[in-house]
């Protein structure tokens, strides 16, 4: 999913090319104390305020944009840290998924990855619920925009179906695992 909060007609793009003097620019500035307080020591947020702060903006509807975005933010800073803790909980929840020595058996990649679908799903039900109960409080375009497509891309069809195709799975796995247990001597 694209967020297009930085620009309205496409996503935010971290590897774009940056100007040919960008450390001189951030040396000349002294721009890396900026970027370390504004990223408060998050290396992702880092790299992204450190990107968009070099990368100027010259179309003034594109700065319009990214204004009405910020209104936002700093009128609904809970909310949006919500969103970013979600996130990086999501990822981090990947991150701690161990598929260590057993992850040779198949019955054994299943269950942790099945674990790891229920997890996910539950973060982004959270998610899910944020852009619900916030998106009449956000104005800006930016946000109306990623709000909606969190509705329609996480909709409660979509989070039925994957809990049936999670619990189907799950049921399966339990049924195959009961079959490979051999007899005992």
């Amino acid at each position: 999913m694209n967020v297009y909060l930085m620009f309205s007609d496409r996503d935010f793009d971290t590897n774009g090319e940056s100007p040919f003097n960008e450390e001189s620019l951030i040396q000349d500035l002294e721009l890396e104390l900026l970027f370390q307080e504004m990223s408060l020591g998050d290396s992702f947020l880092y790299g992204i305020v450190r990107k968009a702060l070099i990368c100027s903006l010259k179309d003034p509807e594109r700065i319009r944009y990214r204004q009405q975005v910020l209104q936002d933010c700093l009128k609904h800073a809970s909310a949006v840290h919500r969103l970013y803790d979600f996130a990086v909980s999501a990822i981090e929840q990947e991150k701690k998924h161990y598929f260590g020595i057993f992850m040779r058996y198949p019955v054994s990649i299943l269950h942790s990855s099945l674990e790891l679908m229920r997890d996910l799903m539950g973060h982004l039900k959270q998610v899910r619920k944020i852009a619900d109960d916030e998106r009449e409080n956000f104005l800006s375009p930016g946000f109306s925009r990623l709000f909606s497509m969190i509705r329609t891309e996480l909709s409660d069809r979509y989070s039925d179906e994957i809990e049936t195709h999670l619990k189907a799975m799950r049921l399966r796995m339990e049924c195959s695992f009961a079959l490979d247990l051999g007899r005992g001597t």
